[in-house]
């Protein structure tokens, strides 16, 4: 089994660092140009209902 070192622990995160960094704004691009082709269309009437947390306790807030 291959024992890992500080110095290869390093070298892979920079790696992955550079990676990301390169190409995270790519796929950002990416997702904004297939958001605003989306094939479907929502349903005639169709809702969006968005649930919010309610604290169980709520006494503890004062």
């Amino acid at each position: 089994m291959h024992d890992f070192t500080r110095r290869a622990l390093l070298q892979g995160g920079t790696a992955l660092a550079t990676a990301g960094a390169l190409t995270g704004p790519a796929l950002l691009e990416f997702a904004k140009a297939w958001a605003q082709s989306a094939p479907w269309k929502a349903e005639p009437g169709a809702k969006l209902t968005v649930m919010r947390w309610k604290r169980f306790v709520p006494s503890e807030d004062d």
